[in-house]
């Protein structure tokens, strides 16, 4: 689509006064274009939202990282009971979960990664690879009570990313029908599952080597208890491995030794047998297995991600929250808004333009994936991994900059940011490293597998940057021409050099080539979902801002190229200040109908009046407050003639 709003006005001379209500976000239609929910979803959401302004959720202070796992478990427990969370809405109903981590994720992240690992990853695996088989359904029913919690046991501490070699035995004994389960070397340690809190029963999926009659059939999920409630389970060691700021998940190091477990634990899927008389599989390679086996990763790679886009979102609102209301000086002016400063509009719209721009990627990615049945695999991983990458990046930028412009107070943990880029670092490595995905996006770039590029279109070179036709193709045309220098580079290399060489002598240039591919999807994605939109609306102004922000670092490539002008480079500065300045108005109502309210962020800087939350925050609620007098109405005490620097001073 080709959003409407063009050309734009020059900036007007004075902003600063301007008073900032925000039109209402229903006039805005930005929430149903974020969230295109039945009205039953849409009552399921406020339901989760209602679940988490319960006292639980808000935290005692001066908890260790012990008790604050616990305390995530303990959450757990309350909100499967209160929204009636059930395995079956992995399979059934996958939406509801995603809802939930949509939230759960800007209140506590490390509830979210155990409700991700629960859900996605353990049950999922369970469901998907263990359906029909009678023998599982108790430990589904442990799980679906939370009578034992899920996780999932992949990396090794010798194997992550190259996790297809791992070394975790499960040797098939046909004289007593069971599987042995071992771990061979320092090399074969699952690292850092969580598993390590004492007295949390945990049912795990260990990915292992399955040997049938001593030969390797390839790596396959197999079902094992690792703890009840007692302890832990006979053959198996755990040991924690320390704590990461700010973010309480019970890592540990996991091995087992001579661990069995039944036949039936053994999640062969349709396509595998593993019976008394021997392994049979229709899939005749390992790797085909291997990746059989970790289909499910693919739902939990989208909930985190989705996840995250989330706390793009929160760090936007409150940011922008906060800029309406905290002032600062200004030449020639007593004072002035924090949000009337042009530095503060580019970085806080700019946040709020990937935030949108990340929901809707997600939304997209979500609505090709969850019917994986008719999609390849090649297919579901670029989609899915592509997603991962682009918003999990954008979101350490972006919830660093919100951070940033909110001064001293975003360091606080009850404002949030500071543990969103926490979180947003263990995101970036979980469910594969983003710079691996990207590297394996791009070789099946290379290789065509389930892909076709771009074709080459006449819009690149000609139009207005503040089109979305334009912008969209010179998206395209970055992600064509960088394809065709990567498959050019290497075609000439492996004449002379071997495939390790020339490919080490490329990763950087495809790395490039997979994240031009993923911003061109996340584009996409946002002018689809703006279909709808009348021509006025603001959010298309917000995807022209994100479609420049992705410009911007490229601008040397495109001018080189001959896609854009010198005079074109020169005036991205001013087109862009022109844009945030017409989104100003907007702002606080387009941060809103992200739909993460403060009633369940509890951040003191995004209420309505930060400085009576603050007091409360510190005195007790309904301590009384000081009667002092206003010194903003005394002009003495704020002589008008002192110099200011530009952009003021939050802090």
């Amino acid at each position: 689509m080709d959003g409407q709003r063009v050309p734009l006005p020059a900036p007007p001379g004075d902003v600063s006064g301007l008073a900032v209500t925000g039109p209402c976000t229903a006039r805005l239609g930005a929430r149903d274009v974020l969230y295109p929910l039945s009205p039953d979803q849409r009552r399921f959401r406020d339901q989760v939202k209602l679940a988490l302004e319960d006292p639980l959720f808000t935290a005692p202070p001066g908890l260790n990282a012990e008790a604050q796992a616990q305390l995530s478990y303990e959450r757990f427990r309350f909100l499967r009971r209160a929204l009636e969370l059930r395995v079956a809405d992995v399979r059934d109903n996958p939406s509801r979960l995603m809802t939930v981590l949509d939230l759960v994720g800007t209140v506590d992240g490390t509830l979210c990664t155990i409700i991700s690992i629960h859900y996605c990853l353990c049950v999922g695996s369970i469901l998907r690879h263990g359906a029909g088989v009678a023998e599982l359904t108790p430990y589904l029913d442990e799980l679906d009570s939370l009578e034992s919690f899920g996780t999932f046991l992949a990396t090794e501490l010798g194997y992550g990313n190259n996790v297809v070699s791992l070394r975790t035995r499960a040797d098939y004994d046909p004289a007593r029908d069971e599987v042995v389960l071992s771990t061979p070397g320092l090399e074969a340690a699952k690292f850092m599952p969580n598993t390590g809190l004492a007295g949390v029963p945990k049912l795990g999926v260990v990915m292992a080597r399955l040997f049938v009659h001593g030969c390797d059939e390839g790596v396959f999920p197999v079902l094992v208890r690792l703890s009840s409630a007692h302890g832990t389970c006979p053959g198996i060691t755990i040991r924690s491995i320390g704590d990461k700021p700010g973010y309480y998940l019970d890592n540990a190091v996991t091995t087992l030794d001579q661990v069995r477990v039944p036949r039936a634990c053994v999640l062969t899927g349709e396509s595998s047998e593993l019976s008394p008389r021997g392994f049979s599989s229709r899939m005749h390679s390992k790797r085909e297995r291997f990746l059989h086996s970790l289909e499910q990763v693919q739902l939990g790679r989208l909930g985190l991600t989705s996840a995250t886009a989330s706390l793009i979102g929160a760090s936007a609102f409150i940011a922008i929250k906060y800029a309406e209301q905290r002032r600062t000086f200004a030449p020639g002016r007593q004072d002035v808004r924090l949000m009337d400063y042009g530095n503060q509009q580019r970085d806080l719209l700019t946040a709020l333009a990937y935030a949108y721009a990340s929901r809707l990627m997600v939304n997209a990615a979500f609505d090709e994936c969850k019917g994986s049945s008719g999609v390849s695999h090649d297919r579901a991983f670029r989609i899915s991994g592509a997603t991962k990458a682009h918003v999990t990046y954008a979101a350490l930028r972006s919830i660093l900059a919100c951070r940033e412009r909110c001064g001293a107070v975003g360091l606080f943990e009850h404002n949030r940011m500071a543990a969103y880029a926490n979180c947003c670092q263990g995101v970036i490595t979980a469910e594969g490293d983003n710079h691996i995905v990207l590297l394996k996006i791009a070789r099946q770039m290379l290789l065509g597998r389930d892909y076709a590029q771009p074709a080459p279109a006449a819009a690149a070179a000609s139009g207005d940057l503040a089109r979305h036709n334009r912008l969209s193709a010179l998206l395209a045309a970055r992600e064509r021409l960088l394809l065709s220098q990567l498959r050019g580079g290497m075609a000439s290399m492996l004449r002379r050099r071997g495939s390790f060489e020339t490919w080490n002598e490329h990763v950087t240039l495809a790395l490039e080539v997979a994240s031009a591919h993923a911003t061109r999807l996340a584009f996409d994605a946002f002018n689809a979902a703006l279909a709808a939109l009348g021509a006025d609306a603001p959010m298309l102004d917000l995807a022209i801002l994100y479609g420049l922000a992705e410009l911007s670092p490229h601008l040397g490539f495109y001018l080189a190229e001959g896609l854009i002008t010198s005079e074109e480079v020169r005036g991205q500065r001013a087109l862009i200040h022109a844009l945030c300045q017409r989104l100003r108005p907007d702002a606080l109502a387009l941060a809103e109908a992200l739909d993460i309210p403060n009633s369940v962020l509890r951040s003191p800087i995004a209420s309505d009046d930060y400085m009576s939350a603050y007091w409360e925050l510190t005195h007790g609620p309904g301590a009384r407050l000081p009667s002092l007098p206003s010194s903003r109405n005394n002009s003495a005490q704020a002589p008008r003639s002192l110099p200011a620097l530009p952009g003021g001073n939050p802090s």
